[in-house]
């Protein structure tokens, strides 16, 4: 494969679509593989003591490593190194500070700045100087009620959804975030998560106006393996990064392939080899509504999965981790470039890539929350 190979730009343009559900996945998979690396040195970096929830997330920038905590909305700067530096943001109802306390999403904005979503369908967007610009609410059309949809399933409606909270990924384009979207449980509608209408036709993602709230659209599908293959429904994680901002990578919790789209959901490419020792015996789902959510957590919690997606623009290079399952001491790490697996290793259980400053690649938090710990792990790749 050329080495040089540019992913197709595209602009960000209506997500409605005549295509037909069945020809969205309309590139055959592709399993390229030229692996350079299948193992890497890891260093440990133990960050100095905060005071902290620890439920949150790393970011990395260019002035170092940031930690957002999203019980207590704090912003805990650290160097590169883990050196405490300093402490921002906070609850409250100051300029600077954020007006409600449980942070559900977090994305940095293409102008430098922050968006901060809440637990209540509440958002707020900070500048690069962390001055609070907007305070707003996430508004879906209500244009049916939900007892109707309850019994006749909608999949364009966007009532049907709630926005996917477990899942923690949104993205920003301009003005608009990228919000990821599920269905209800079995039996609270009939659209629910292991029919075949929600395997098919079920929308994945939502396109959010900031200045506005409003949801303009609600599009993407599930890979054609969730209709194939009911016992992967319950499996309904999804994971998702922007490409220059032009292209979106999808990987699904139990398909084996990374998806390309351009913004108004056109498949470009599908391509992806299975990770190393997954166990992929999924279970079929037979229980009612009360059984599904523990169902779901306890195949999470057993079985192999894909479990975050991250691209580097620095680097061109694609990030896909995925749990080997409850058996194994380590999960594993692929990296693609320009759709080929170039790098294959195993890494610390549940570790995820938050982001690069050259020359290092960093995970996201590791937490040891009975003893106030807090560890990122960092690598190189060089080719």
């Amino acid at each position: 494969m050329n080495k040089h190979f540019v992913l197709i730009l595209i602009i960000l343009a209506s997500c409605t679509s005549n295509v037909p559900d069945n020809e969205f996945y309309s590139q055959s998979p592709s399993s390229l593989s030229d692996i350079i690396f299948e193992e890497v040195d890891m260093e440990t970096i133990v960050m100095d003591s905060i005071l902290s929830s620890f439920g949150g997330q790393l970011v990395v920038t260019a002035e170092g490593l940031s930690f957002i905590d999203y019980n207590f909305g704090w912003m805990f700067n650290f160097d590169s190194e883990g050196t405490f530096l300093d402490r921002s943001l906070g609850v409250g109802q100051g300029p600077q500070e954020i007006p409600a306390s449980g942070i559900t999403f977090y994305s940095p904005m293409d102008d430098g700045g922050h968006l901060f979503i809440g637990s209540s369908f509440d958002f707020y967007t900070f500048d690069k100087e962390l001055e609070r610009q907007q305070t707003g609410r996430i508004r879906f059309k209500q244009d049916k009620p939900t007892d109707y949809l309850a019994e006749n399933p909608t999949p364009e409606d966007q009532r049907s959804y709630n926005l996917a909270y477990y899942i923690t990924d949104a993205k920003t384009i301009g003005i608009h975030a990228l919000l990821p979207l599920i269905g209800g449980p079995p039996e609270y509608t009939n659209f629910s998560m292991d029919t075949d209408l929600f395997a098919k036709e079920a929308r994945i993602l939502a396109r959010m106006n900031l200045e506005t709230g409003e949801i303009e659209d609600i599009f993407g599908r599930y890979p054609p393996s969730y209709y194939e293959r009911p016992e992967k429904r319950p499996l309904s994680y999804f994971f998702f990064d922007l490409i220059d901002q032009d292209t979106l990578a999808i990987t699904f919790a139990a398909d084996p392939f990374i998806h390309l789209f351009t913004l108004d959901f056109e498949h470009i490419a599908s391509f992806g080899i299975e990770g190393h020792e997954m166990d992929t015996d999924y279970e079929l789902f037979t229980g009612n509504a009360a059984s599904f959510d523990r169902f779901m957590v306890n195949q999470m919690r057993t079985k192999g999965f894909y479990n975050s997606l991250k691209y580097i623009p620095e680097t061109g290079l694609l990030f896909r981790g995925y749990s080997k399952g409850t058996d194994s001491e380590t999960d594993g790490m692929q990296v693609y470039k320009n759709n080929t697996l170039v790098a294959h290793f195993d890494v610390p259980k549940g570790m995820r890539i938050a982001g690069y400053a050259a020359p290092w690649y960093y995970s996201d938090a590791d937490v040891d929350e009975r003893n106030e710990i807090m560890k990122t792990h960092r690598f190189k790749l060089e080719f």
